[in-house]
C-alpha cells in the first residue's frame, strides 16, 4: 500500500478547499451538491483519464429522512412520560417498576 505524503495531504485539502470557495455549501440532492460532484469528477479525470473516472447517476429522495422525525418526536415523548409516572397510565391500571417488585416482594 502506497504512504500518503504531505503532498498528497496538500493537494487533497486544496480541492477541498477550491470546492467550498468556488461552489460552496449545499444540502444533499441540490444543484450544489450536483456542481460538487462535476468537480470532483473534472479533477479526476484531469489526472486519471475518462476512462479510469465512472460517474454515476442515482435518483435521491429529498427529505425521506425527515418523514420519521414526527415519529421519533412521539416515540421519545412517549418514553419521557413513562419515565415521569404519568397519570394516564396510572388509570390504565400500568403498575410501573418499582411498584412491581413491592407486590411481588421485591
Amino acid at each position: 500500500m502506497t504512504e500518503l505524503t504531505e503532498r498528497d495531504a496538500e493537494y487533497a485539502f486544496g480541492i477541498v478547499r477550491r470546492i467550498c470557495s468556488e461552489i460552496g455549501p449545499g444540502l444533499p440532492g441540490s444543484e450544489g451538491e450536483r456542481a460538487r460532484a462535476a468537480a470532483l469528477k473534472d479533477e479526476l479525470v484531469s489526472h486519471l483519464g475518462p476512462e479510469n473516472v465512472a460517474f454515476e447517476e442515482f435518483t435521491l429522495a429529498p427529505r425521506a429522512f425527515l418523514g420519521s422525525v414526527p415519529l421519533g418526536a412521539l416515540f421519545t415523548a412517549a418514553a419521557v412520560n413513562v419515565e415521569q409516572d404519568p397519570p394516564f397510565l396510572r388509570a390504565l391500571g400500568h403498575q410501573f417498576p418499582g411498584e412491581l417488585a413491592r407486590a411481588v416482594g421485591g
